[in-house]
Formats: C-alpha cells, sequence, structure tokens
C-alpha cells in the first residue's frame, strides 16, 4: 500500500474483543512462534489476506481477515475440510468454529489458546519503555542495543522469538518512525497489539511517501533541517524508535524515565515529554 493515495490518518483505537483475542492466539500457535509444530506459515496467512476480493478487503475488519485466512490456509494445507468449517460468515463467529475443530483435531488445546491470550495481556508499551530507559542509563547496554536489538532485550528477560529487532536511534540530526505497508508487522513483543491506526490504509500508504504531514497530523512538527527515515517493517524483522532523551530527566532513575517513555514514542510519530 506504500505510496497510494489516501485520506488523513484517524487515529482510532478500541479495546480487542475476546474472539479478537483468540484468533490471533491461535495464529501465534499455528505459526509454531512459541516452540511448537509450525502447522502454517505467515507467508501463507499474509497470502491469503491478499486474495480476498477487493470489496471485502476494505470493508472486513481486520481480525476479520485473519479469520477468513486461517480457515482458508488449513484448508489448503489439508490440515482441515472445508465442509468441517461450513459458512465462514459471520466471521466473528467462525473464529468459535475453527478454535472447536483444531482443538478436535489436537492441533490446539484450550490452554495453549489461554495461555497465549494472558499473554498477550501482559505484552504492552511499558516492556518497550522499560529498554529505552535501560538505554538512557547504561551506555554499554545501549550500544549493544543498537548492534543486536533482539540480544540485547532478551538479556533483559524479554523474549523476543524468532525475530530480528532492529533499534533505531533519533538524533538532532535525524528522526526515525515505523510503518508496515505491507500488513501490520510490529515489535509487539515490547509494545503489544499494533493500535488501529497503524494498520490503517492511510497510515500504511502515506508514511512512507510524506511522512513530515502524516508526523503533523499526530502534531508532531520535525524541523526542515532534520531527516526523517521511515522503516518498513517486515515478517521476520522488526524496528523499535530509541527517542531522545528528554532535557530535564538528569538524575532520574529508570523507572521515572520509563514513565515519559510512550508506545507513540518508540513507533516515532512522537517524543517523550517531560510532565
Amino acid at each position: 500500500m506504500g505510496g497510494q493515495p489516501a485520506g488523513k490518518v484517524e487515529q482510532k483505537e478500541h479495546d480487542y474483543a475476546e474472539w479478537e483475542r483468540r484468533i490471533d492466539a491461535m495464529n501465534v500457535l499455528l505459526w509454531g512462534q512459541k516452540g511448537g509444530r509450525r502447522l502454517i506459515t505467515v507467508d501463507e496467512h499474509r497470502k491469503n489476506i491478499e486474495a480476498l476480493p477487493a470489496q471485502d478487503y476494505d470493508s472486513l475488519s481486520y481480525y476479520e481477515k485473519w479469520v477468513h485466512s486461517t480457515a482458508e490456509t488449513l484448508v489448503e494445507r489439508g490440515l482441515v475440510r472445508a465442509e468441517e468449517l461450513g459458512e465462514y460468515r459471520p466471521l466473528q463467529k467462525m473464529e468459535g468454529r475453527l478454535r472447536e475443530v483444531l482443538i478436535g483435531k489436537g492441533y490446539l488445546t484450550q490452554q495453549a489458546i489461554d495461555t497465549e491470550v494472558e499473554a498477550m495481556r501482559g505484552r504492552t508499551p511499558e516492556r518497550g519503555a522499560r529498554v529505552v530507559a535501560r538505554a538512557w542509563l547504561d551506555g554499554t547496554f545501549k550500544k549493544n542495543l543498537l548492534k543486536n536489538g533482539t540480544e540485547a532485550c532478551e538479556s533483559l528477560g524479554l523474549d523476543i522469538p524468532g525475530l530480528k529487532l532492529v533499534v533505531v536511534e533519533n538524533t538532532p540530526e535525524v528522526h526515525n518512525v515505523i510503518v508496515c505497508t505491507l500488513c501490520s508487522c510490529y515489535p509487539r513483543m515490547l509494545l503489544g497489539i499494533p493500535p488501529d491506526w497503524y494498520k490503517s490504509f492511510a497510515y500504511r500508504s502515506r508514511m512512507v511517501k510524506e511522512p513530515r504531514k502524516v508526523l503533523a497530523e499526530f502534531n508532531l512538527s520535525i524541523p526542515e533541517n532534520v531527516a526523517i527515515r521511515v522503516h518498513d517493517s517486515t515478517a521476520d524483522m522488526r524496528y523499535l524508535v530509541l527517542p531522545m532523551r528528554p532535557a530535564g530527566t538528569q538524575g532520574w532513575d529508570e523507572t521515572r524515565l520509563a514513565s515519559v517513555v510512550t508506545r507513540n514514542c518508540m513507533i516515532g510519530v512522537d517524543v517523550p515529554k517531560v510532565p
């Protein structure tokens, strides 16, 4: 979607329903990201989302697309039969049928799904803020973080399963921002589920073409003499922005520093502010 014409980025967010969390959790388990057997791949999942008719692609919600793609992929793989699933619509109810069939066939367990849903609840931006605050205080950790984000985060006990995490540092000369023009790749292990606007057509299309204008819609004005670098995530690589430490925080401990680091700062659509 990068570069296509689109309107203003509507900064919408919503609290995810349980069926949305469950289809997310089921896919994480089906992809083998928790050390289990990989039954489907992220690429297959993406392919079947992109194969939706244009009208459905535009009208279905984010996780309705996930339900449809998961069902299609499982049938294509021969793991389930189409007649076992029945009619796909309404897709919110199809999530329950998928779960029932996958558990019945022994591919997943309700306990594993519930455990992953709870783990999702624990993945909040506070995890990423802790990483940023540590980097502000510890020069050696910061050096390691910029060299290998995955290893540095794991040294803090933060699991980064099967992904390359690239941390990009804001400086007085460069401001970084992240996007995923293909779907919604995002450092979820540190920031939680991405907000609706991050997944929106407008953000994905315009951020790579006119980032300064999009940032202005987030009330972030970047001086013309500061370069903006936009980083497009991939299926196996995620980016995290390391914002500049704000003035007036000398002598602060890690907890207090982390309190001024928001999710949007680590996406790059905001900067830390001292109250």
